[in-house]
């Protein structure tokens, strides 16, 4: 595997990559965890999504995040190790996209986020001492009911600065 170092310079964050192939049949979009799925012919550069694996194979096989959206069957890269800037934290679900969206807690600056295989983004519920390769680098507030309006989706995401040390 061929990790990229960069450095932004200017005291700005530095960061590894390496590159990646999306094997899902849909984009995995930025920001999102991805699990590799070695398959024996994507030479380990095969990944999926979270939800598309067994919650066990997640903590030892998570790829990083993803750095820009990956379309189905490209390649395409995710960060290892630095501060990565929008990091999808999932937040609350509902059942219908027509649904007020629930209460949600604050989430407090260090905070350690695992991957959530159900929602296909981190999570700071349920972490285990296993899997603490994300700490969150800003608080994310809590927030009231929130109009069915907000966000088109059945799972609400709050893209938050992160650092991360998968490697």
């Amino acid at each position: 595997m061929n990790h990229k170092f960069w450095n932004a310079g200017g005291g700005k964050p530095e960061g590894v990559t390496h590159a990646v192939k999306n094997l899902e049949a849909v984009k995995i979009q930025a920001g999102t965890p991805a699990v590799f799925a070695f398959n024996g012919t994507d030479d380990g550069l095969g990944v999926i999504l979270p939800s598309s694996t067994t919650a066990a194979n997640i903590t030892q096989l998570t790829a990083g995040i993803v750095v820009k959206d990956i379309e189905a069957g490209k390649l395409g890269e995710v960060q290892v190790y630095g501060f990565f800037r929008k990091a999808l934290v999932a937040r609350g679900t509902r059942a219908a996209t027509t649904a007020a969206w629930a209460s949600m807690p604050a989430i407090a600056l260090g905070a350690t986020l695992g991957v959530n295989s159900a929602l296909n983004g981190l999570d700071p519920a349920g972490v285990s001492f296993a899997d603490q390769n994300v700490v969150l680098g800003e608080a994310i507030a809590s927030a009231t009911t929130l109009a069915s309006t907000v966000g088109s989706g059945t799972v609400y995401y709050t893209a938050a600065k992160t650092f991360l040390r998968f490697m």
